[in-house]
């Protein structure tokens, strides 16, 4: 009721308003709005990476910037040309009474359904929208797909969207236009704000963390059955897809369909608070374009290929996909393990085969958009693989050569320094617990970092005077001492004082530059999550999964002069991983010899 109702409220308003004030008056007014929403337009897509790219680690301003890049363009742009109309057009006209006040109520309304539109798509684009929100413009359906659903009772955000994607196309005709790169422009901030029912997934992530490897096919060249891709080697069930209109796509172009897939690597920005990747069939849209009609389609996709827990009896196996359909309502995939420095995952969509000639145009991930037209050729960025058939790709998912793990850069090993490890007498510089370091036991009414149930710290930082980190008398039920986990990841801290055999003050630590990270013995990086640092003067305490350290500069400066200075690195890693290399960038700091094997879990 409630945004239904805010939209009777504004149109009812408008309406007054126009009645009272006239038709000539209304009609400037209704000129303006239009100019306003135009803009808003304009601004609305380069405003948001803007505000994404440069708060990227200000969490709450991510969540509202797509929502407010649309909000505030408009309503100052409204704003400013009502002030200029005010003192430039000081004079009426006169109408007939019946037409200036029956014409101005009318204009008053229409320009109402635009305020009114631009209000609720605002709304729509901040996170945890559907907390305030009692609409449902799209549903997922018991077979996983997203199509419209019931939407408002006065559905003004569809019919301001469909007016400018008219307009964009015809009287504000621009080459990028909304009717093109949006044509489910009312519909998309509801299926990027898709959430599954116990949590709310963040709805801004910056264009850094989404990064786009590839594109493959499967029977683009000659069209398949749609019997023929609906199914895998796996599962030879027949998957159920529609389209956003809620069309079973077996009953559409006469049978003949291809899968497009595209291969992206989710950076550490991308990560919930937890620190996993969280996906679902609204997390992408693919826009496929006809060139002869100047028309495009907006696709979601029907399955995903990412990484697949290890069997149980094979704990320590080297990385494996597996293919994931999303055929059941509340389907939401989450990426495995510890590593943070690449999530490599690939999404499928069923094309059918249409009249004309449709190719790939744009694809968005987590709302950033993704070009696929070449510049150089003004042709779709070539498919890297081509497949005939669904067995064909499967194979290459289960060898990993389709989507594989992305690592950074080969490593340099010169001058690193060899750890040994003694299981009779464990090293202190490298632990595998969850344990706060230095015996800190902290007072969770002293804290502002979020913790969960079990009163570990979740994602946050903070700074501490020293003296208040020795809590040990206090009641177990106000008593934080340990980093939050799950059942699939570990922490390990380093020790990197002065002292330490892994310090950063060491002459091939104090060069090296990039990101902290630990390599295990399968390639996988896993970057440090946070840090533990004490002196005699302050102590901070940062565990953030989703915001890792990407750079060593972001740390506390060690010294050699000081005695009092303590610090522990944090690491977020997959369970039974075993943790071979000490690295900072590109560059091995330490050999760990043997390896550390995490299999131990931590509560």
């Amino acid at each position: 009721m409630l945004i239904n109702g805010l939209v009777i409220l504004i149109l009812l308003g408008f309406g007054y308003l126009g009645f009272t004030r006239g038709f000539y008056s209304m009609l400037l007014h209704f000129g303006a709005v239009i100019v306003a929403g135009a803009v808003a337009l304009g601004l609305w897509e380069p405003l948001a990476y803007y505000l994404l790219r440069t708060n990227a680690d200000t969490q709450w301003i991510c969540d509202v910037a797509w929502g407010v890049s649309l909000a505030v363009p408009f309503a100052l742009t409204l704003s400013v040309l009502l002030g200029i109309q005010a003192a430039v057009l000081r004079s009426n006209l006169t109408i007939p009474p019946v037409a200036n006040y029956v014409g101005g109520g009318v204009l008053g309304i229409v320009s109402g359904v635009f305020v009114a539109g631009f209000t609720v798509m605002s709304l729509s684009f901040v996170r945890g929208h559907t907390a305030f929100t009692d609409f449902k413009p799209v549903d997922q359906q018991s077979n996983g797909s997203m199509t419209r659903g019931s939407g408002l009772w006065v559905p003004v955000d569809r019919l301001t969207a469909m007016a400018y994607q008219w307009m964009s196309i015809n009287t504000l005709y621009e080459s990028e236009n909304l009717a093109k790169y949006y044509p489910d422009f009312a519909e998309r901030p509801h299926l990027m704000g898709a959430n599954p029912d116990n949590a709310t997934l963040k709805l801004g992530v910056p264009e850094k963390a989404v990064e786009f490897l590839g594109r493959y096919t499967v029977g683009e060249v000659s069209p398949l059955k749609y019997d023929e891709l609906v199914v895998d080697s796996l599962r030879p069930n027949r998957q159920t897809v529609m389209n956003l209109d809620g069309e079973d796509l077996k009953t559409l172009s006469q049978g003949q369909y291809s899968i497009q897939g595209f291969v992206v690597n989710f950076k550490p920005a991308a990560r919930e608070k937890m620190g996993q990747v969280a996906v679902g069939p609204g997390s992408a849209t693919l826009i496929m374009w006809n060139r002869d009609t100047d028309t495009t389609m907006a696709i979601q996709p029907f399955a995903l290929i990412s990484q697949a827990k290890p069997p149980q009896d094979k704990p320590d196996a080297a990385v494996r996909f597996a293919r994931w359909r999303f055929d059941a309502k509340g389907t939401f995939l989450g990426s495995v393990g510890g590593a943070t420095d690449s999530t490599p995952m690939a999404y499928e969509f069923l094309v059918p085969k249409q009249q004309g000639n449709f190719i790939p145009l744009a694809l968005y991930v987590r709302g950033i958009r993704i070009d696929l037209i070449d510049p150089a050729t003004d042709q779709p960025k070539p498919a890297k693989i081509a497949f005939k058939s669904t067995l064909e790709r499967d194979t290459q998912i289960l060898t990993g050569e389709l989507v594989g793990t992305v690592g950074g850069a080969a490593l340099d090993s010169q001058g690193a320094t060899e750890l040994k490890l003694d299981p009779a007498n464990p090293s202190t510089a490298i632990t595998a617990t969850n344990q706060l370091p230095f015996q800190i036991t902290l007072n969770k009414s002293d804290i502002k970092i979020p913790v969960d149930d079990k009163n570990r710290i979740q994602d946050g930082e903070q700074a501490f005077n020293p003296r208040d980190l020795s809590n040990r008398g206090i009641e177990r039920d106000l008593r934080v001492d340990k980093f939050a986990v799950d059942n699939e990841t570990a922490i390990v801290q380093i020790d990197v004082g002065k002292d330490s055999p892994l310090s950063l003050l060491l002459p091939t630590a104090a060069e090296a530059t990039g990101a902290p990270v630990l390599v295990s013995a399968e390639g996988q990086r896993f970057s440090c999550i946070g840090y533990v640092y004490k002196d005699g003067s302050i102590a901070r305490v940062r565990h953030t999964p989703s915001r890792p350290v990407d750079q060593k500069d972001g740390l506390p400066s060690l010294t050699m002069s000081r005695t009092d200075q303590s610090m522990r690195l944090i690491f977020r890693v997959s369970m039974n991983a075993t943790i071979k290399q000490f690295a900072i960038g590109d560059k091995v700091i330490a050999d760990i010899n043997p390896p550390l094997t995490v299999n131990q879990a931590q509560r």
